[in-house]
C-alpha cells in the first residue's frame, strides 16, 4: 500500500534524492525566495539611475548583472509592473513607433534625446526574478543568440 499525502510525498523525495539530502532541500524549498532585478540594458544611464533610485535597488554583491533590493517593495513591484504591461496596448505601442519615426526625420539637437525618451516609456525598466535563475544562466555561459 503507498502512502498518500505529505508523509507520501516526502517518502518519494527522500527515495529520490536521498535521506541525507532531502531535509536541505525541503528547507531550501519552504525558504523565502530572494529576488534580484535585471534592468533593462537599452534604458539611457540616466534612465537606468532614475530607475535604480525608483525602486530602491543596488548592484548585487556577488551576482554580476543583476540588481538586489534594498527594502521588502520587490514583490508589490513586480506586480505593478506586470500590470505596466497590459497597459501599453497595441494602440499606445503604435503611437510610440509613429512619435518615433517622426523623432528620426526631424534634424533638432534634442531630437536624440526625444527618441530615448519616448522609446524609454514603453521599455519595460526592469524584470523581477529568483537569483538561482540567473545563477543557472551564469553557469552556462548563455549568449546572445544561443
Amino acid at each position: 500500500m503507498s502512502m498518500r499525502g505529505e508523509a507520501g510525498w516526502h517518502a518519494v523525495n527522500q527515495k529520490a534524492y536521498g535521506k541525507d539530502r532531502w531535509p536541505g532541500l525541503y528547507k531550501a524549498l519552504k525558504a523565502t525566495v530572494s529576488h534580484v532585478a535585471l534592468v533593462n540594458p537599452f534604458l539611457s544611464p540616466d534612465g537606468k539611475a532614475r530607475t535604480c533610485e525608483e525602486h530602491n535597488l543596488r548592484e548585487h554583491p556577488s551576482i554580476p548583472l543583476v540588481f538586489e533590493s534594498t527594502s521588502d517593495q520587490h514583490a508589490a513591484e513586480q506586480s505593478v509592473l506586470a500590470g505596466a504591461l497590459d497597459d501599453n496596448d497595441e494602440e499606445g505601442l503604435d503611437d510610440a513607433k509613429a512619435d518615433a519615426k517622426g523623432a528620426c526625420s526631424s534634424a533638432g539637437d534634442g531630437a536624440s534625446t526625444y527618441l530615448q525618451e519616448i522609446l524609454e516609456s514603453v521599455m519595460l525598466p526592469l524584470y523581477f526574478l529568483d537569483g538561482a535563475s540567473v545563477i543557472a544562466a551564469l553557469a552556462l555561459g548563455v549568449e546572445p543568440g544561443m
